[in-house]
Order: C-alpha cells, then structure tokens, then sequence
C-alpha cells in the first residue's frame, strides 16, 4: 500500500502554461512551489520505466506509478505487464466518467482489479466542470448554494 504522505492529487507536466509558443518557466516554477507549499508531491514523469525503476533500486525514488491515457484493455496489459507499478494516474471527473472514448469508470475499475491506487488527474476536466451547462449548475446549486460548481467535480473525483 502505498504511503499516505502521497498526495491524492498530482501535478501533470504535460500542458504547462506557456508565453507564446514556449513554455512559461517562471510561471511554471511558481505552480510548481505553491504546489509544493501545499504539502503536495507527486509530480507525472511520461515513459520512463526504466530510468524510473533504476532510480527507485538506487533509493532517490520512494514510489513508483504512471499516468494513464488509455482504453480499460490497455490498462489492464499495463498493470499485468508492469506489476512493480504502486500506483497509477486516471482522468476522472463525472464528465468523463461513462465517456466512451475516456473510460473513466471502465479503467478505475481495471485499477481495482489490480488493487492499484489510484492518483486523479483532471477532476475538473480542464476547468470545464467548473462552468457546467446551466442544468447542471442548478442542481448543485439547489442542493448546496454556498459550494461551487468546481468543489462538486472534485468531490466526485475525490
């Protein structure tokens, strides 16, 4: 089982801010220390599975995990094939949740299976479920007005 000292939440590196076409350094330096400031520590590293668990062997790695963007079936070949795995990153967010193409439900219960903990990326779907369509909106805001929109996404996730 993983350490409770991981977060529940990660900071994705994959869509950084930018300033023009490149990407923003100093600002993505600030994310990164309020991230930090936070108590976070979990930070996505793409396809470095053996560097990763070089490392890990070296001790400078507590835990080991990856970000997911794939099908169920991809997933469960990921998590067959790489069972040294402690954890992986899901998309989850309600919008996504029974989304064909995302899989968010198909590919939390794919993690289950593995008894993989799981880390959620994108709980508010790009900020979108922080402005749901009005119908949407409504719902929330009948059931508890004081609660934004955004708290509910990541309830959900959460």
């Amino acid at each position: 089982m993983i350490n409770e000292s991981i977060g529940k939440l990660g900071f994705g590196l994959m869509r950084l801010p930018k300033n023009g076409e490149k990407i923003d350094i100093e600002q993505t330096k600030r994310m990164v220390d309020l991230f930090m400031d936070a108590g976070f520590n979990y930070f996505d590293r793409n396809d470095l599975w053996n560097w990763a668990l070089e490392q890990k062997q070296a001790g400078k790695f507590k835990h080991l995990g990856f970000s997911a963007h794939a099908t169920a079936e991809e997933l469960d070949q990921l998590l067959t094939d790489h069972p040294e795995m402690e954890f992986v990153q899901l998309q989850l967010n309600y919008g996504d949740w029974e989304n064909d193409v995302v899989q968010s439900r198909r590919c939390y219960e794919v993690a289950r299976k593995h008894n993989s903990p799981i880390i959620v990326m994108e709980p508010v779907k790009g900020g979108m479920l922080a402005t749901p369509p009005a119908s949407v909106e409504k719902v929330f805001k009948d059931f508890a007005p004081e609660l934004s929109c955004a708290s509910w996404a990541v309830r959900f996730a959460a």
